[in-house]
């Protein structure tokens, strides 16, 4: 990823546009770094955005990706987590977003080749919580019903 970084930025935004190759790679990594995998557009403006936004904060967002800790392995392909709106693939799941994930209960273990480290522990505090009952709401007093009376207009006829 590094190396597709510097190859980007090795290049002004106007050679970008016009070699498709390079847009692409410039689309793959804004793309991963910034949208989850999900669709960028691909429009002149929006392309020059994606060069700008990366050449701010890319390189930071590439070391901040490769010092994340990573055990789980979801299972191959694109899963949309509705609950979430969003996809989800194996490269942008670390364990803490797939510890939050199962947590919630967004997502279940069939997700998963490999569960994320960790997982054991919070299973079962989430048990725990789960077994415990709710407390009893209040219910809501009902008010009266307002009465509205309605003065009688003597110049409206009704039929």
């Amino acid at each position: 990823m590094i190396d597709d970084f510097k190859e980007l930025m090795a290049n002004e935004i106007s050679v970008i546009k016009k070699d498709g190759r390079l847009t692409l790679l410039l689309l793959k990594l804004f793309s991963t770094l910034y949208l989850h995998g999900g669709k960028p557009s691909g429009c002149g403006k929006c392309l020059e955005d994606y060069y700008n936004q990366l050449k701010r904060t890319g390189y930071k967002k590439i070391i901040e990706m490769k010092d994340t800790k990573k055990t789980c392995v979801l299972k191959p392909g694109v899963h949309y987590v509705r609950k979430m709106a969003r996809h989800y693939m194996d490269n942008m799941v670390t364990d803490e977003v797939a510890l939050k994930l199962l947590s919630l209960g967004f997502i279940d273990e069939s997700f998963f080749t490999k569960l994320p480290e960790g997982w054991g522990e919070k299973k079962e505090k989430a048990k725990v919580k789960s077994k415990q009952k709710p407390k009893a709401r209040k219910k809501p007093i009902p008010k009266e019903e307002e009465k509205k009376e309605t003065p009688e207009h003597p110049d409206i006829i009704t039929e």
